[in-house]
């Protein structure tokens, strides 16, 4: 129950609404269609692909119809042959403002990660460094086909103002670190009333504890009671490591999702990150959240294992796919989390029917828009924002095309996206982005050096 519209403004009045930089050079209330391409269908249960032709008009998907059935009357059509259309991918969990910090740390186990490096680092930041860190990802992000991201940091105001100015569909949540709570609760509630349901609805707020071994039981409460009483969601990191779920079991006799479970967490739609440590008894508590999202490059980067996808899956749990951040992940490119997530769930179960073609696109489309709540998010369904990337089919590395499925997941790329538009708006145009990022590129490079200096102090400390 979120008070914010996808994308018609905020019912309840809070949040700017300005005019976005780029505006719809067909005229998005003129509408215009997409004919000739393969169109991937999808739900939260699987994927197929067929050849439709697709009308977008007012910033929503008009109609998905036979080609033989499609009605231009004038409007301007985009020529889709040889290229497949996809909902816009969805990013369900990431820091965009670490694109500040990639590459920065490598080769380190996740405490001295944290501890010694990143959270150091991250004391550097001011407000302006995370907005020009946030408007990188979202260009790195639209040129690769994803169109949607949950982002969870702090200096929450420039994060919404970075992804509001680059174009983008997202759901920020203001980090609460714990170490001044009734200050960081009432920060955030200010951010709600500033910018739920800005940009004519692509920005919205949720809450975002950043942890259950961060923070302590009362703000997790008074974090729930906060997105409770103003229709939102919470947004955090669950068992992340064996340790975590150990020390809570120590502390409190629960895993992490029960402890949550017991304080109510799950009585307000919750975006889990990770889980990567998740039990099968924790999977029926999951199975209430919104969705638990996947990030596998940081996991296999820093070694700290892997879920098995297919038994969350199998026991009713909306899975979604994030990219973290790009200080862990060195891209977020959700493709790449994609096939990673195919190939590794094939080797965990040593079973190559794991996770077959067909059952990996929502992970990165459907689900995601349920991970974001918001209705049609993911589908090329009539109704729901017309969020869209249309990928080139005709590549060398990608001809000849016998599965587009299988093409989908394990063969297309970043460098394969042709147009992508956010609310009907293009945002890609001919593999190009349609801002130029030169000012973006300029503002990041002159910014980092200062900001990868580690001093004595440090965001939070890091259990393992």
């Amino acid at each position: 129950p979120d008070v914010g519209s996808p994308d018609g403004g905020s019912p309840d009045g809070g949040g700017p609404h300005r005019t976005s930089a780029v505006t719809d050079r067909q005229g998005p209330d003129a509408g215009f269609w997409i004919r000739g391409a393969r169109v991937l269908e999808v739900d939260l249960e699987g994927a197929r692909v067929a050849e439709r032709a697709v009308h977008v008009r007012g910033g929503r998907i008009a109609a998905v119809v036979p080609e033989a059935d499609a009605r231009p009357r004038g409007a301007p059509v985009v020529d889709g042959s040889d290229r497949l259309l996809t909902p816009g991918l969805v990013n369900a969990h990431a820091h965009g403002a670490m694109t500040l910090f990639r590459g920065a740390v490598e080769d380190v186990d996740a405490g001295t990660w944290f501890n010694e490096h990143v959270w150091r680092m991250e004391t550097n930041l001011e407000a302006e460094d995370v907005y020009w860190g946030v408007r990188l990802a979202a260009a790195e992000m639209l040129a690769a086909g994803v169109t949607a991201v949950a982002d969870h940091y702090f200096h929450a105001d420039a994060v919404a103002r970075g992804y509001g100015d680059g174009g983008m569909r997202a759901l920020v949540a203001p980090t609460l670190f714990g170490r001044d709570p009734d200050a960081e609760l009432a920060a955030a509630e200010a951010v709600v009333d500033r910018w739920h349901g800005a940009d004519a609805g692509r920005i919205r707020i949720w809450i975002g504890p950043h942890s259950p071994y961060l923070n302590d039981d009362a703000l997790l409460v008074a974090a729930r009671d906060l997105a409770a009483r103003r229709g939102l969601g919470l947004h955090l990191h669950v068992s992340e490591t064996a340790d975590q779920v150990a020390a809570s079991l120590e502390r409190t006799g629960r895993t992490p999702p029960q402890h949550l479970d017991a304080l109510g967490v799950f009585d307000v739609p919750t975006l889990v990150a990770h889980a990567a440590h998740a039990r099968d008894d924790d999977l029926p508590i999951l199975a209430r959240a919104a969705a638990v999202v996947h990030c596998p490059k940081t996991f296999l980067k820093m070694a700290l294992g892997l879920p098995r996808i297919d038994r969350m899956l199998a026991g009713g749990v909306t899975v979604a796919l994030g990219s973290d951040g790009a200080a862990s992940n060195a891209t977020l490119d959700v493709l790449e989390q994609l096939r990673l997530t195919g190939l590794a769930q094939k080797h965990m179960a040593a079973d190559a029917r794991t996770m077959p073609v067909d059952r990996l696109p929502p992970l990165a489309t459907a689900a995601g828009g349920a991970a974001l709540g918001v209705p049609g998010l993911g589908t090329l369904h009539a109704g729901a924002p017309a969020d869209l990337a249309l990928w080139r089919l005709d590549r060398p590395g990608l001809v000849p095309v016998h599965d587009a499925l299988a093409t989908f997941a394990y063969a297309l790329s970043a460098r394969d996206v042709d147009r992508v538009w956010v609310a009907g708006i293009p945002r890609v145009l001919g593999g190009e982005l349609v801002d130029d990022p030169g000012d973006v590129l300029r503002e990041v490079r002159l910014r980092a050096p200062r900001l990868v200096e580690r001093g004595a102090g440090k965001m939070q400390d890091f259990p393992g």
